[in-house]
């Protein structure tokens, strides 16, 4: 059967008429016909609401082994000769077929009695449409059931593994469209007709990843990119993955379910929705030897998109799937990834349509996992990003490190740079990709001679111009030019820490062109002992180049780039901090000058204060980004039992009065673990103007949010929490008193995690 005639197929059986007898005057009723035959089009609807249809769907009789009959007479048919297995004939309900013969006048006449718009006689209408309804899952695929016998795959091999129906044509519903005849997963529901695609009534987001018990836990990074919007993360147990719109996760099922491949063991995850909401696919990265595989970073581009993050031992990876339960058998992935080291980072290339592409490694990278059931240490972060062409990871690494060339989806076995360190220790690095192959371009390394000096990367951005780096060092800092096979690396400069005591740390932002030559670096020094501040969350537009960088006390910010010489700098201070504040400054600085010099300067410099009043719950569970749309730069993270204090930003001072206070929902501590409120805050690009706040979460509930990305016009934050949430729309400078929603998961599931939306003026989407 050719895909035209399958086409004709789904949509008669998704059609229900009732049919009436006809009494047609056709002296009175000729001379309409060719006035009526441009509105006969089956399918479509008339100007009074009626339309003409196909036949409605019969009953399948089961021959009791295994296959059905359809009626006979013409009214079945097989897809492979010798086939036992029956099917409905597509031509079982066609004017002309062997089932009904009509002649030229008996369709003259219906054509010309057929959907005129004035003196319709209501009785003489042969057909009634029945209303749409909504159908349910009545028999599987479920958690309870994975493999309903009505399904049959195992001994029919015709039978596809998937609803096409739901995939290809209906963007409404959230399970499949009734199909009784080819049985994919429903049952047939009598008053459900095929009608042209409508936005759905509830709001498409948020979107909901639940975990299946108090054991389940879950957390997600997302990025969104021409209407997608891409999450990956970690998950222990077994995870239900929903449409976006869906808040009562008790009473609806969920579009695919991934689980675990060992209950001792975490496994990263991939899921993609489309700008409604509506899981688009989902895949699992598997741990087959060792503990863990963490998804971390991921970003996207027109070809597809791009996760790194930890494993130890051996992973396996999959394409993307559509719907259902993932429990794959080891050994029939795509590939597998394998390293004989403490840890290593992986990074995936998957297309728009969940095949994928290649895979490599960097192995023997520095441990940092995140182990908490919530939050994500923020120091054991990795950064991707692509501008299309060029494909960056940064990450960092103790004593020595391989970076590999892809190799399909094989094991890499080329190492194109064998990166090490002089002192031994912890140190940055950045690579290079093709995204095509995933062939290293160039890579590059940190160091110092000092034993003491250590250093991170652990956010990256980049556009066609070049790429930048964001992280934080202790002591001192060599930075270098980059290369493409062996040699000598030749260093550009050394940073030092300016403050008085060698224990303190400092952040660094470094840029270099997309081939690889170094453009500019600068500090800023946390004057804080002890307290690591380093920029973990970068973002960038045409103007400037967007900074996260907590501290606790002050932070002294160069003001020019480091040219072997240091020149003024601002003090950024919270003069009420005490031993456990946390504060959070926001740096812009100048980019894409055609005058080199003029790079790396300071534009504005803006701080967030009191996000925390426990540094402990801000280096191990709170999660902070920021994003640009070009015209307003959004920040997310987490208030720890505080009040935030905002301000607007100033151009080389620090930023006085504040301009507004945004109150955390939670205002005490309860155990040792904190409670967390998620904030969203935007501003101007320009001059770093304050323009709305708003807040989420619960009493005696965590919410951490992870990841924030502006697309379409919408604002998308990722994250997650534990217990019931409450998100608030924005009240300009005021504090938010109107809820937009609330996420409330299933009563036997602890942690879930969310991708939710707002406007671009702070109004919550449900």
């Amino acid at each position: 059967m050719d895909a035209s005639q399958i086409t004709k197929l789904r949509q008669k059986q998704n059609t229900v008429v009732l049919n009436r007898s006809q009494t047609v005057d056709s002296s009175t009723m000729i001379w309409r016909n060719q006035i009526q035959s441009s509105k006969y089009i089956k399918g479509v609807a008339t100007c009074t609401g009626l339309r003409e249809t196909d036949v409605p769907t019969e009953a399948i009789c089961p021959n009791g082994n295994g296959t059905f009959s359809f009626g006979g007479g013409g009214k079945q048919m097989t897809l492979a000769t010798g086939s036992t297995q029956q099917y409905p004939s597509v031509y079982r309900g066609a004017s002309g077929s062997a089932s009904q013969t009509y002649s030229s006048d008996k369709i003259l006449l219906q054509k010309a009695g057929r959907a005129y718009c004035a003196e319709l006689i209501t009785d003489q209408d042969p057909y009634t449409i029945l209303p749409k309804c909504y159908t349910s899952n009545t028999n599987g695929p479920s958690a309870a059931n994975p493999n309903p016998s009505v399904n049959n795959q195992d001994s029919n091999p015709y039978l596809p593994p998937f609803d096409t129906h739901y995939k290809f044509k209906n963007k409404l519903n959230t399970l499949p469209m009734p199909d009784q005849n080819q049985k994919h997963f429903v049952k047939k529901c009598g008053d459900c007709v095929i009608e042209p695609y409508v936005p759905p009534t509830h709001g498409p987001w948020p979107a909901l990843i639940i975990g299946d018990n108090d054991n389940s836990y879950v957390i997600s990074d997302s990025v969104s990119y021409n209407g997608l919007t891409f999450t990956t993360g970690t998950f222990t147990g077994s995870i239900r993955i929903y449409n976006g719109g869906i808040t009562n996760t008790t009473t609806t099922d969920p579009v695919i379910t991934l689980v675990q491949s060992n209950t001792n063991v975490q496994d990263a995850f991939v899921v993609v929705y489309d700008k409604y909401g509506v899981v688009q696919w989902a895949t699992i990265i598997r741990t087959r030897t060792g503990v863990l595989t963490q998804g971390f970073g991921i970003t996207s581009d027109t070809t597809g998109l791009y996760i790194s993050g930890y494993f130890s031992g051996q992973i396996e990876y999959y394409d993307g799937t559509i719907y259902g339960i993932v429990n794959p058998v080891q050994g029939t992935g795509r590939g597998t990834l394998t390293t004989t080291n403490t840890a290593a980072l992986f990074i995936i290339k998957y297309n728009l349509d969940g095949l994928l592409q290649w895979s490599t490694m960097i192995d023997n990278i520095s441990a940092n996992y995140y182990t908490n059931t919530i939050g994500v240490k923020q120091f054991a972060k990795t950064g991707i990003t692509t501008n299309g062409s060029q494909l960056y990871v940064c990450s960092y690494f103790t004593a020595a490190t391989n970076v590999y060339n892809a190799n399909g989806y094989s094991q890499p076995t080329s190492v194109q740079i064998a990166l090490t360190t002089q002192n031994n220790r912890q140190q940055g690095l950045i690579v290079q990709y093709d995204t095509l192959r995933g062939a290293v371009q160039w890579a590059t390394r940190f160091d110092s001679t000092n034993t003491q000096s250590t250093s991170d990367a652990l956010s990256i951005v980049c556009d066609a111009a070049g790429v930048y780096v964001g992280g934080g060092f202790f002591d001192t800092f060599n930075y270098y030019n980059t290369r493409s096979t062996t040699g000598t690396f030749v260093s550009q400069g050394t940073l030092t820490n300016n403050t008085l005591s060698n224990t303190h740390t400092s952040m660094y932002v470094i840029s270099y062109s997309t081939n690889g030559t170094y453009q500019w670096v600068n500090q800023a020094d946390s004057t804080t002992i002890n307290y690591l501040s380093s920029a973990i969350s970068l973002t960038l537009d045409n103007a400037g180049l967007y900074v996260l960088v907590p501290f606790q006390v002050g932070l002294n910010v160069y003001r020019n780039p480091y040219m072997g010489s240091y020149g003024p700098y601002t003090i950024v201070t919270d003069s009420t901090a005490t031993p456990e504040t946390a504060n959070m400054a926001v740096l812009k600085y100048t980019i894409n000058n055609a005058n080199i010099a003029n790079n790396g300067k300071i534009a504005w410099i803006n701080k967030i204060l009191h996000i925390a009043n426990s540094s402990t719950g801000v280096e191990y569970y709170n999660g902070f980004s920021i994003v640009s749309d070009s015209t307003s730069v959004f920040i997310t993270g987490g208030i720890i039992n505080s009040s935030l204090i905002l301000y607007n930003a100033a151009a080389a001072t620090d930023p006085s009065p504040s301009v507004a206070t945004l109150n955390s929902i939670n205002p005490t501590q309860v155990g040792d673990i904190p409670i967390l409120d998620m904030f969203l805050l935007r501003y101007t690009t320009d001059y770093g103007v304050l323009q709305w706040s708003t807040i989420g979460g619960g009493l005696l509930s965590t919410t951490m949010p992870y990841s924030v990305s502006s697309d379409y016009g919408l604002v998308m934050v990722s994250g997650a929490a534990v217990g019931p949430i409450t998100l608030y729309n924005a009240n300009r400078l005021n504090q938010p008193s109107v809820v937009g929603g609330t996420l409330t998961p299933a009563t036997n599931a602890t942690y879930y995690s969310y991708v939710v939306a707002f406007t671009l003026e702070g109004k919550y989407i449900s």
